[in-house]
């Protein structure tokens, strides 16, 4: 799986502090390969934890380092970050599942897949800057493998809350006011494949949207993923 960022923000325009948030992967499906930044507990397998974090209104972060365990280390004067936009973890992929195109998969045309991923993206509540930044993470990868643009139909799905609930817990304290978790499979069609309908699209789309907990936290957190498949058995 390819870059998966959180991020988050304060909703009520104060800043909110002692976040914790942890990932807890299902080692039979994805295994952490990178993290960053340094998380507080970690066992470089399948878990992640960052503490005691500050979150501001515009999305700033602010995850304080353990100064006291840093002091026998190369270059010491150099200090880790505090400032951050974002929590970036990645994996691995253990299954083979993946390999073949799941039941729900959508068909589009490539020319048209960047504004169609944009509007599913915005439907989901996905800000400027994520939908942005998904979509030119995204887009790079299907030229670097067809730069000559031979392939013209994209498949792709999203995987559904409960399997992606599942698959990398997700633990927030305190309770967030609103999730939004998202993780897209991707590759190329084939030319018999059907493209599909608006329909279809937002039946999808649905599928993926939660309803927002009942607190007043004012904690944000909205979560993007994906994995490219370039041989996809269809």
């Amino acid at each position: 799986m390819r870059k998966p960022i959180i991020r988050l923000r304060s909703n009520h325009g104060e800043i909110i502090n002692n976040v914790n948030l942890s990932i807890e992967l299902d080692p039979n499906i994805w295994q952490l390969t990178s993290v960053y930044p340094k998380p507080s507990i970690t066992n470089k397998i399948s878990f992640i934890q960052w503490n005691n974090m500050q979150v501001y209104s515009d999305g700033k972060i602010i995850l304080k380092s353990d100064s006291e365990n840093n002091i026998d280390r190369l270059y010491s004067s150099i200090s880790d970050e505090q400032e951050h936009r974002m929590l970036f973890w990645e994996a691995s992929t253990n299954s083979k599942s993946w390999n073949k195109a799941h039941e729900d998969s959508l068909c589009v045309p490539r020319d048209d897949f960047a504004r169609i991923l944009n509007y599913a993206l915005k439907r989901m509540g996905f800000l400027s800057e994520d939908r942005d930044d998904l979509l030119t993470f995204v887009l790079p990868q299907l030229d670097e493998v067809d730069a000559a643009q031979t392939q013209k139909k994209i498949v792709f799905y999203f995987l559904s809350p409960d399997f992606y609930s599942t698959a990398a817990r997700l633990i927030v304290h305190p309770i967030p006011q609103q999730i939004i978790r998202f993780y897209m499979i991707f590759g190329f069609g084939n030319n018999e494949q059907n493209i599909s309908t608006l329909d279809e699209l937002n039946i999808a789309i649905d599928r993926t949207i939660t309803s927002g907990n009942s607190t007043n936290s004012g904690l944000v957190v909205h979560e993007w993923g994906t994995m490219f498949m370039s041989q996809w058995h269809l």
